[in-house]
C-alpha cells in the first residue's frame, strides 16, 4: 500500500519537475491526468465495477478466493497510484483557471 502511494506521488513529482523545467504547467495536467484516469479505469475493470450483476456473480462463483484476493489487491494498488495524480491534475486545472 505504501509503495503504491509512493509510486503515485513519485510520478506526480517527476511530472511537476518536468513541468517546471519546461515552464509549462499543462505537462503536469496532461501526464498526471492521463495516468490518473488510466489507473482508476484499470482499477474499476479489475474490481468488476463495469460488468453486469450476472457477469459479476458468474465470475465470483468460478474464481478462487486466492485469485479474488490478488485481483482486488491489484485494483487497490492501481487506485492508490492513480488517485494522487488525478487529484493533482484536477486541482491544477481549478486553480489555474481562476487566476486568468
Amino acid at each position: 500500500m505504501k509503495r503504491s502511494l509512493l509510486l503515485g506521488f513519485s510520478i506526480l513529482l517527476i511530472t511537476a519537475i518536468c513541468s517546471l523545467v519546461a515552464h509549462n504547467l499543462w505537462i503536469t495536467v496532461t501526464i498526471s491526468g492521463i495516468i490518473g484516469v488510466v489507473c482508476i479505469l484499470l482499477s474499476a475493470i479489475f474490481t468488476g465495477a463495469l460488468t453486469s450483476g450476472d457477469r459479476l456473480r458468474a465470475n465470483h462463483a468460478t474464481e478462487t478466493s486466492e485469485d479474488r484476493r490478488i485481483r482486488v489487491n491489484w485494483a487497490f494498488k492501481l487506485a492508490l497510484v492513480g488517485l494522487p495524480n488525478l487529484v493533482a491534475a484536477i486541482l491544477i486545472l481549478l486553480f489555474s483557471s481562476k487566476g486568468q
